[in-house]
Formats: C-alpha cells, sequence, structure tokens
C-alpha cells in the first residue's frame, strides 16, 4: 500500500510512485532534451521517484536532501555533505543522483528558488586561474548549472577563469557561486558571456 510523504515539492506524493528509467544525470539531460512535456515536471516526477530517501543533515529548519539508494558518493564525500548542508540552510533542495561508471555523471538535482536543475558540485581552494579553469570545463561538461564553493579566490583571478572559459569553449552554463560566509548567488551563462556578472559579484568573494 503506498504511504503519502511530504517532499522536496511541497506536495504530497505516493512513495511507491516509480520512473522507468535510471535517473542518471545523462540519461536526464538527454530526457529532457526530448521531452514535449514541461522540463520541471519531469524533473519533479524524477525527485519523487522512490528510488530516493531523505537523509539527515543535523538541520531543523530549511531545506532538504536526499541521496538515490546504492549512491555511496565514492568522491569528495565529506566535502559534498557539507556543501549540501549550507545548500538546506539557504532553503536549497539537494537530490543526489545515482552514480555511473560509464558516463560523465552530475553530482544532483537542485531545487532553488522554486526551479529544479541538475547541478555539479564543485570545491576550490586554489588561487590559480588554470586550476579552476580545469574544476568549472569538466563541471559544465556534466551538468548545466555548477555549485561552486570558492576559498581563497578574488575578483580578478576569477573573472580571468570566465575570460578564458568564453574565450576557449562554448561550454558554459549558470554557476550558483557560495562564497566563505556561505552565501550564494546565482549567475547565469548570459551575464558570463557579456561580463555583467563583475558587478553582481563585487566584494561577494
Amino acid at each position: 500500500m503506498c504511504k503519502n510523504i511530504y517532499i522536496f515539492a511541497q506536495v504530497f506524493y505516493h512513495s511507491c510512485m516509480t520512473i522507468s528509467f535510471e535517473p542518471v544525470s545523462a540519461i536526464i539531460l538527454e530526457k529532457l532534451s526530448r521531452t514535449k512535456r514541461s522540463k520541471q515536471q519531469l524533473l519533479l516526477e524524477i525527485v519523487n521517484d522512490n528510488r530516493f530517501i531523505p537523509i539527515e543533515l543535523g538541520l531543523i529548519d530549511g531545506g532538504k536532501t536526499a541521496i538515490a539508494k546504492g549512491n555511496k558518493m565514492n568522491t569528495n564525500k565529506k566535502n559534498t555533505l557539507q556543501l549540501a548542508k549550507e545548500l538546506n540552510k539557504r532553503n536549497i533542495d539537494v537530490i543526489f543522483l545515482p552514480e555511473s561508471n560509464d558516463v560523465p555523471s552530475a553530482d544532483a538535482i537542485i531545487r532553488y528558488r522554486g526551479k529544479l536543475m541538475i547541478a555539479e558540485f564543485k570545491f576550490s581552494n586554489t588561487t590559480k586561474e588554470n586550476t579552476l579553469y580545469s574544476d568549472l570545463k569538466d563541471g559544465f561538461k556534466k551538468a548545466p548549472v555548477v555549485v561552486l564553493k570558492l576559498s581563497n579566490m578574488d575578483l580578478g583571478v576569477f573573472s580571468q577563469t570566465i575570460s578564458q572559459l568564453v574565450r576557449k569553449t562554448e561550454i558554459i552554463g549558470d554557476i550558483l557561486l557560495i562564497n566563505d560566509m556561505g552565501i550564494e548567488t546565482f549567475i547565469s551563462k548570459e551575464k558570463f558571456r557579456n561580463g555583467s556578472y563583475k558587478n553582481k559579484i563585487k566584494g561577494f568573494l
């Protein structure tokens, strides 16, 4: 018998609901590119699938986190969960997707300001342009959004990195940028391309 559970979309759903495909990010992105339905509705069905189970990160209020059954989070588990907790504190939900050994896979679906989006998590304490460039290039190969936690970075080096990324590759998406204080700001790829992001993050890093 199905059980109603209160979850990310702020609606009740049936926990016996299942989708007909493995929700790894590469398959989700392919289905999103082909669907004639609402992309948000498809993502909603995915995060409400019974393959995802809530995990407790020690917060009473804020966003929620869930993880796909069987996801062992073999890479950067401590940092990844800490970043999820920081996002939850900002009322951002995190749904960790299944891992895949066959294709590059993004980490999660996040719900930011009511919108679901596929995202790759990146953590960087570098002060070097080329290191950050490599991290972002790798992230955008996996997901249209990179959640980027930065330490030790200044606006000058960050701007040089973005200029290099725009100049050298067409693969650039949106960034949910998080500073040392755990404050986030969302920057669209359009703002990166036209340079207007610089005004948005003055004094942020």
